[in-house]
């Protein structure tokens, strides 16, 4: 062999037998045994692609360097301690193989110097590179350690800290229990934080109930519940568990904080069992609000408890309502001007129902009758919105309401449970809203026929091997399949559609299913399987109005652009979000004077300059705390010459970010 190319080709020929000898030599095998490293599996996953580098470098297909394979090695191996002396070892073992098997094969190569001297620099400079790799990858290794090493020791000095306490405590990181003390074992009766998992497989199922939202506590809903105290009670309230070491059911003091991030919280609890026996004798005295005057949740109870004994359970009726936007108003005004929203509220109920009314909660309200309609319901709200409304301030308030109808076996606590449940799910109601309980269950009846005709009608479409047309929207772009039906349960379906359209769905995202007749139909998405184009869907309702009634493209804008919005009394800076060729949609903190109906002028920069937009205000819809504004467009020459060109190209990087995502699966 006369250069590098010809020994590269040689080695190829040979790299079973070199390998086989390299790994076989009493020193390799030592280093193996000692760090149970799998000779089978280094071969396969190192050995072959070490020697073929160091082929390409002979025949000039690789630059001269550090081997990525044996650098891979050597990172996988640190964790293992493996030393520079075991590093040195196996390549210069590797080394002297190659030599060994070119040495017995020709008997002129070792006279050729140059040839040697080249062959000896590939080799070298190889070593070379992977002890410098193998330099910093220990010292960042070993940075590594010390700092979980320093984290260990800091945990264990707050164990013993925590261990000390009296009182449960523990923190809760993504809903696991991150650290918690020896009280807390010692009362869930179990001996350390594995069996602890064991028992409850969720953090606060060792806890039996709550007297705050016991409603969310019971069906183990914990975020939302978590959520509730911190916000409507300052992290507080009073929950019950067994308590193993004095065998009885306790009551404690809850205290809740989120701490670091959002899904960080610490919790102490307090027994307070004595000191709660003591509050319930003088609660049994005290059954008014000291604000306003109505009966408290105690009370309310205690009256429902009383009005159920009397009459038979059709003719009572309860209305429930909760000012939305209350917290919220509360943030930016004072004591005071709060505790006179409550107290206006109260006296509007107290004229209408003297007797039969309570507050039961911060900003909840609650009244039976015998003679409650929808329609006096109604009129209370409209009552209640006059009120709200003569204080300037007080107009983002909204008034929602629940008209509780009794079911047989009902409680008071049952009642009340149902209600906050009912006023839970129209927090995203238009301003005033009232749901009447019977209509709510009928509806629910109501979708669950529609769901049933619904998926026999797939069925048959199953059954023909027949394909929908489903729809589904991208950042408020519309993408469009031909759907063919994979299987179906009594309440599922699984569907193949589009890659670019399965890539853009998430869990609980909406689908739209063009029928041959309206309605068309809506569902919503279970699980999805981009890598398959497959999405189970869910819950099937009819959709009178959906998004497939769009006429035109509306796009989400990546970074929300500022829009000045000026109507007869204001300027508002605000962020627009939504755009199409009718409508702008803006989120607004205060409404000022605009309404339905409002004409708006709005300046806006789309490109380079800002220009002029006129439109009319189609909807107002309330969002957690601002205001959702749906403004419908008047055609100006702002909408050809800079609107629907913005559109375009901001649809086609949608479009093409999308398509990025689904190549990458």
């Amino acid at each position: 062999m006369h250069n590098l190319y010809e020994i590269g080709a040689w080695l190829t020929q040979h790299s079973a037998s070199v390998i086989e000898q390299w790994l076989n030599d009493p020193k390799i095998l030592s280093i193996f045994t000692q760090h149970k490293i799998n000779r089978q599996k280094f071969s396969k996953n190192f050995a072959t692609a070490i020697l073929s580098h160091a082929v390409d470098v002979m025949q000039a297909k690789k630059e001269m360097q550090n081997c990525p394979s044996m650098n891979k090695f050597v990172d996988l191996m640190l964790k293992n301690n493996i030393t520079a002396d075991e590093i040195f070892i196996l390549c210069v073992t590797l080394r002297s193989t190659v030599f060994k098997h070119l040495f017995q094969q020709s008997a002129e190569t070792p006279n050729n110097v140059a040839l040697m001297m080249s062959l000896l620099k590939i080799f070298d400079t190889n070593l070379a590179g992977v002890m410098k790799n193998f330099s910093r990858g220990k010292y960042a290794h070993y940075v590594t350690q010390q700092k979980e090493l320093q984290l260990k020791r800091y945990l264990k000095r707050l164990q013993v800290i925590l261990d000390a306490q009296n009182n449960i405590i523990f923190k809760l990181h993504n809903n696991e229990i991150y650290i918690a003390n020896k009280a807390l074992y010692k009362t869930a009766g179990v001996r350390d934080l594995k069996e602890y998992k064991t028992k409850f497989p969720s953090a606060l199922d060792f806890i039996s109930d709550s007297n705050c939202h016991n409603s969310f506590f019971r069906v183990k809903d914990y975020e939302a519940w978590i959520e509730k105290i911190i916000q409507e009670y300052k992290g507080k309230c009073e929950v019950r568990l067994f308590d193993h070491l004095t065998q009885q059911m306790v009551v404690m003091q809850l205290h809740v904080t989120r701490v670091e991030e959002e899904n960080n919280f610490v919790f102490t609890l307090e027994n307070i069992t004595a000191q709660q026996k003591q509050i319930n004798v003088l609660k049994k005295l005290v059954y008014k609000d000291d604000l306003t005057g109505l009966d408290n949740l105690r009370g309310f109870e205690e009256m429902i408890a009383q009005k159920l004994a009397k009459l038979p359970n059709s003719n009572l009726k309860i209305l429930m309502l909760s000012l939305k936007g209350f917290s919220q108003y509360s943030k930016y005004h004072t004591q005071q001007e709060s505790e006179h929203i409550i107290q206006e509220v109260a006296n509007v109920i107290q004229t209408e129902y003297p007797i039969d009314s309570a507050r039961i909660g911060s900003s909840h309200f609650a009244l039976l009758s015998d003679t409650l309609t929808l329609q006096n319901a109604n009129q209370l709200l409209e009552s209640i919105d006059t009120a709200l409304h003569a204080n300037v301030d007080a107009k983002e308030i909204q008034t929602n309401a629940a008209l509780i109808l009794l079911h047989d076996k009902d409680t008071s606590k049952s009642i009340i449970e149902r209600g906050e449940i009912l006023l839970n799910s129209i927090q995203n109601s238009p301003q005033k809203s009232i749901t009447d309980d019977a209509a709510f269950q009928a509806e629910k009846q109501k979708h669950l026929e529609e769901q049933h005709v619904f998926l026999a009608l797939m069925k048959t479409y199953y059954d023909k091997g027949k394909s929908l047309s489903v729809t589904n929207y991208y950042m408020e772009i519309p993408l469009q399949s031909t759907a063919k039906i994979i299987h179906l349960t009594h309440n599922e379906m699984t569907l193949s559609i589009r890659k670019i359209a399965a890539a853009a769905l998430q869990i609980n995202d909406k689908m739209y299913i063009t029928m041959p007749k309206k309605p068309n139909f809506k569902a919503y998405v279970k699980y999805v399987d981009v890598k398959n184009s497959q999405v189970v869907l869910e819950n099937f309702q009819s959709a009178q109005y959906s998004a497939l009634d769009r006429r035109n493209i509306h796009v989400r804008i990546e970074n929300p652009i500022e829009i000045v919005l000026q109507s007869q009394k204001a300027q508002i800076p605000e962020e627009l979000h939504t755009v199409s060729l009718t409508t702008f949609v803006v989120y607004v903190q205060t409404l000022y004077d605009i309404h339905i109906d409002s004409e708006l002028t709005m300046r806006v920069r789309f490109f380079e300059s800002e220009e002029n937009f006129l439109g009319t205000v189609d909807k107002i819809m309330p969002v957690d705390n601002k205001f959702k504004l749906i403004i419908h467009l008047k055609n100006t020459p702002s909408i050809k010459s800079t609107l629907t060109p913005f559109i375009s190209k901001r649809q086609l990087k949608i479009i093409q970010q999308l398509q990025e995502k689904a190549s990458y699966v």
